[in-house]
């Protein structure tokens, strides 16, 4: 016989993250609307001229992480695998997830993308993106009569 905990208001916390997230554009998504699986939480702050995203990803093998960017956009997919397979019946309890996430994070400051960076140790992804130096004004001599 299959034990299952029964949470009747489960399925209702579900429904209203998917509910915020669409009227967000995801800024507060918890949860891959395709998978079901937790979209990495990420810290953004600023840190001597480089803008600094740290995501907690922790189950994923550093194999398993891509991050692209563009100029307006920075996407960090991952994959959590399960370790090892076993029939569904022989589960007591299935919390823990596995599938692939993806989160795409705005980027509202001019970076250097080729000088990007990341690294990721005890399940934390720390990626840093050099700022672009502004443009200076140039001053413009007046020459002539």
């Amino acid at each position: 016989m299959k034990l299952v905990t029964w949470r009747p208001l489960s399925d209702m916390d579900g429904f209203f993250e998917n509910l915020i997230d669409l009227g967000t554009g995801g800024s507060f998504n918890q949860r891959s609307m395709k998978t079901g699986v937790p979209v990495p939480k990420v810290d953004i702050f600023e840190k001597n001229g480089s803008l600094v995203v740290k995501a907690d990803i922790p189950g994923v093998a550093k194999e398993n992480i891509d991050i692209s960017i563009t100029k307006d956009a920075l996407t960090i997919k991952g994959e959590i695998r399960k370790e090892e397979e076993l029939r569904e019946e022989d589960y007591y309890s299935l919390e823990r997830q596995s599938g692939t996430f993806i989160r795409t994070i705005p980027i509202t400051h001019a970076v250097e993308t080729g000088k990007a960076t990341a690294s990721y140790e005890n399940g934390v992804l720390e990626i840093i993106l050099p700022k672009k130096e502004k443009a200076k004004p140039k001053t413009i001599t007046v020459t002539g009569n």
